[in-house]
C-alpha cells in the first residue's frame, strides 16, 4: 500500500489556473493582496467553459486563452494594471533559437514581466516563468513533484522534436506574456 500524500496538481489539472494566478503575483508583487489572488482564483475557475472537466483534464492554449479573456471581463478592475498578450499565437518562430531570442527581447523590453509557457514534456503543464539571465529560466510555479526554482535553457527546446529525452519540451505558440500596463 502506497500511503504517500498527494500534491496539488497531481490529481487535477488546474496548473493553468495557477499559472495565471502566479502571472499576476510575479508582474504585481506586494500590491496584489490576498483578497484579489483569491477573487483571481475564482474569477478564472467561473470562467471555465468545460466546467468540471478542466479539474482532472487541464486547459488546452485556446482554453487558457478564453479563461484570461473571460475573467478579464468579468473583474476588470484586477486586470486594469496588468497587459496580457499572446505574441506567439499568430508568429510562430520557426526554431527553437527564434523562440529564445524572442523570449528575451520580450523581456528585455519589459524586464518586470511574466510569461506562461505551454509546456509540452515531461508531462503537459503550464508554467510561469521569467528569465534568471539568457541561459537560466526562474520558474514561478510549483511542481506536483516538488518546487523546481530554474532551469537551464539549454535543456529546454521549444519545437517539434526533443534533442535528448531529459529536455523539457515547450509549444513554440503557447506564450502567455503579462506586464505592468
Amino acid at each position: 500500500m502506497n500511503s504517500t500524500p498527494k500534491r496539488q496538481g497531481q490529481l487535477d489539472g488546474l496548473c493553468g489556473i495557477y499559472s495565471i494566478i502566479n502571472s499576476f503575483k510575479q508582474v504585481m508583487g506586494r500590491s496584489l493582496e490576498e483578497n484579489d489572488v483569491q477573487l483571481l482564483f475564482e474569477t478564472c475557475c467561473r470562467s471555465v467553459s468545460a466546467w468540471p472537466a478542466t479539474l482532472w483534464a487541464g486547459l488546452d492554449f485556446d482554453e487558457l486563452r478564453e479563461v484570461i479573456e473571460r475573467a478579464e471581463k468579468t473583474e476588470p478592475s484586477l486586470f486594469e494594471k496588468v497587459t496580457i498578450s499572446f505574441p506567439f499565437a499568430n508568429s510562430i518562430p520557426p526554431t527553437s533559437e527564434e523562440y529564445w531570442r524572442k523570449f528575451h527581447t520580450l523581456f528585455e523590453r519589459y524586464p518586470e514581466g511574466c510569461a506562461i509557457v505551454g509546456m509540452a514534456y515531461p508531462y503537459l503543464h503550464w508554467i510561469a516563468v521569467t528569465p534568471k539571465s539568457q541561459k537560466q529560466l526562474r520558474i514561478h510555479d510549483p511542481s506536483p513533484n516538488g518546487p523546481i526554482k530554474a532551469k537551464n535553457i539549454s535543456q529546454i527546446h521549444a519545437g517539434d522534436r526533443r534533442p535528448k529525452k531529459k529536455h523539457w519540451k515547450l509549444e513554440r505558440n503557447e506564450l502567455v506574456f503579462f506586464r505592468k500596463t
